[in-house]
């Protein structure tokens, strides 16, 4: 259950930080 938090998390990071590149 934590492992999947970590990676939602870790991918809502990296979208977000996506977006602010474009």
């Amino acid at each position: 259950q934590n492992l999947t938090d970590a990676m939602v998390g870790i991918s809502n990071f990296a979208g977000i930080r996506i977006v602010r590149e474009l």
